[in-house]
Parts: structure tokens; sequence; C-alpha cells
């Protein structure tokens, strides 16, 4: 069965919310985004974070994260990283992250862009730290875990895998007793 993981940069790999106060940049209120008063400062802070200079690649690994993705890797290989970076600079920076933290060879996908067509495959499976993104990919057909840790991540992905099997399962003997 081929299996396509797809992990978050941002919240699952790598800690956005710490490097943004490393750096001191003013954190915004997570319900900024959709509030129309409040696109100045939303605007604003993605302008910070887009005029440091290697932003990307100086995330820290969140603590067992970088281990998760080598056994996601070593058991389904199909392993792809997304992140919400818009520009061609925070994508480069995120590769540079890869390359130094992760020996396997993982996909880099832009989030924004990809993840807004491929989760119609009930194989695929978002692991990201934010539910309304999960609700989302699920929405639409695809499989999803809220990141809360690796372990349970891990344990998450199994059930899944194993409830695929069995669906696949059934799908074949209904289709051998028609």
């Amino acid at each position: 069965m081929k299996i396509k993981i797809y992990v978050y940069f941002e919240g699952v790999l790598a800690g956005f919310d710490g490097r943004v106060k490393e750096l001191g940049i003013a954190p915004i209120n997570k319900d900024y985004s959709t509030a129309e008063e409040h696109k100045e400062d939303v605007r604003r802070f993605w302008e910070q974070i887009h005029e440091e200079k290697h932003f990307y690649d100086g995330l820290t690994p969140l603590p067992g994260s970088l281990e998760m993705v080598r056994t996601l890797y070593g058991e389904y290989k199909n392993i792809v990283v997304v992140s919400d970076s818009i520009d061609d600079n925070g994508l480069n920076d995120t590769r540079v992250w890869i390359q130094k933290y992760l020996n396997e060879k993982v996909d880099l996908k832009n989030g924004g862009l990809y993840l807004s067509s491929g989760h119609e495959n009930r194989k695929y499976i978002l692991i990201d730290s934010r539910e309304e993104g999960i609700n989302y990919w699920c929405d639409n057909g695809g499989r999803g875990i809220v990141y809360r840790s690796p372990q349970d991540t891990l344990d998450r992905i199994n059930g899944i895998v194993e409830a695929l099997h069995l669906e696949d399962q059934k799908m074949f003997a209904d289709k051998w007793e028609q």
C-alpha cells in the first residue's frame, strides 16, 4: 500500500514561534488572520519575517521531530515536508534546514499552494499542528493528525494505516463477490 505523509515544517518539525520570539518580532494573535481590523498587524508581522535573512533555516527542530520523520521515512519512504513560506527565499531556507537536519530524501512543497489540491487521496496523511488545516484536509478526503507529540503521531499513523488495510481488504472482498 502506497502511503504518502505530509509533515508541516512550521509547528511540527521546527519551532516557528520560538524563532519569532528569539528575534523580538511582535507575535500576532492567531485570530488576527481573519479579522479585517487586524490586516495591517498581520502584514507588518509577515513583513518582519521576510526582512529577516534566513529566518526559516534558523528555526530550531522541535524535540523528537527529527526522529519521528526518520521513523516515518524508514517505514513509508514517501514523505513531503510542507512549508507556509510564500517566497522562494523562505523555501530555499527550508531546503537548507532539511539538508542540515535530515539525511532522508524528503520532498518539499509550498503548503498554501500544494495542500489546496492534494488531499483527495485517502492514502495521503497530513500532520499539522493547526486543527483548521487538518479539518480542511479531512473534509476533502484526506486523513489527518493534529500534531501533539512525536509518539502520539506515530501511534495514530499506525492506526490510520491499519484502518486503510482493512478498508482495502473489504473493497477487494466486495469486488470479488460481485
